[in-house]
């Protein structure tokens, strides 16, 4: 009985790592994609900030926020004319050799959903 809850007590622990690790693993840097004629980048922080750029303009700046496999991301107030603009997007998120996939899990501003599932984002 004691052998049975050191094992479980062990897959809890080994489990909770592996979950805390997954945030962990949210790259830093500058990731790009193309979308119609625009270059958008996204230079993800330290502090849970990144700031926006289109075809090399910074367009603005925001915060993210990851948990496990999702992120949430809050762009600065202001920054686009659409009142669902400054409401906070979730996302699933996926690292597979440098290129960096969104996938919707809710979100009411759909420029950011249009932009930022339209493929893997790339790190430069």
């Amino acid at each position: 009985m004691m052998k049975r809850c050191v094992t479980t007590c062990g897959m809890m622990v080994f489990l909770l790592v592996c979950m805390a690790a997954r945030a962990d693993d949210f790259p830093k840097g500058t990731f790009t994609i193309k979308v119609g004629e625009d270059k958008w980048s996204i230079k993800y922080q330290d502090k849970e900030k990144f700031l926006l750029y289109r075809n090399g303009q910074e367009t603005c700046g925001g915060t993210y926020r990851v948990a496990k496999d999702e992120v949430e991301i809050k762009l600065d107030k202001g920054a686009f004319d659409d009142k669902n603009a400054e409401k906070v997007g979730k996302y699933k998120w996926k690292l597979d050799d440098k290129k960096l996939s969104f996938t919707k899990v809710e979100d009411e501003f759909e420029g950011r959903v249009k932009v930022l599932t339209s493929g893997p984002w790339v790190m430069e």
